[in-house]
């Protein structure tokens, strides 16, 4: 048995040096918006709901990729025989936590919900919570951007269905499940 057969990693993640630009980005480009479009709202006019389409909807937009840059993925996965170890970041804040084999059902989910096509990942339906992390303000975004499920956790993506069946064949080997040696 390999050294590749007895741990796979995935991760995804938005370095930190994009995040603070992106979330920059975002905060200058919403002054910018409301300084010289905020003035058409007030006084009422004939242009007022022109004006207020382009201000709320640039800023919905905005807000949303303020969001993305504090609360978007940056995970890793490390699977081996019977266990997962889950490593969350936020910037320099760090949430570990093992998920074993045994701890929900685990299968291979096909997702096309992005535009770079076809991924795959291992989605486990926990029949316990997962533990909240300790940092509160770790906990708050997560919280706020309600983005990580306590309940279900899917893996970063993996490119081809046959790596992501390796990885789950590598977690369910433990047990003697399908996939075991």
């Amino acid at each position: 048995m390999s050294a590749q057969d007895q741990e796979i990693t995935v991760s995804q993640s938005i370095p930190t040096p994009l995040r603070v630009l992106l979330a920059c980005l975002a905060v200058g480009l919403l002054l910018v918006l409301w300084g010289e479009l905020g003035g058409g709202l007030w006084p009422f006019s004939t242009l007022t709901p022109f004006f207020a389409i382009i201000v709320v909807g640039g800023s919905g937009v905005l807000l949303s990729f303020l969001a993305f840059s504090v609360a978007g993925p940056d995970e890793r996965w490390t699977v081996r025989p019977g266990i997962i170890d889950v490593e969350q970041r936020l910037f320099d804040r760090r949430h570990l936590f093992q998920v074993s084999s045994e701890d929900g059902d685990c299968q291979v989910i096909k997702s096309d919900t992005s535009d770079s096509g076809e991924s795959w990942h291992i989605v486990i339906q926990l029949n316990t919570p997962i533990p909240a992390p300790e940092d509160p303000l770790f906990r708050l975004v997560l919280t706020l951007f309600g983005r990580r499920s306590r309940t279900r956790l899917s893996s970063p993506a993996f490119s081809c269905e046959e790596r992501a069946q390796q990885a789950l064949d590598v977690l369910l080997r433990e047990r003697g499940e399908p996939g075991s040696a």
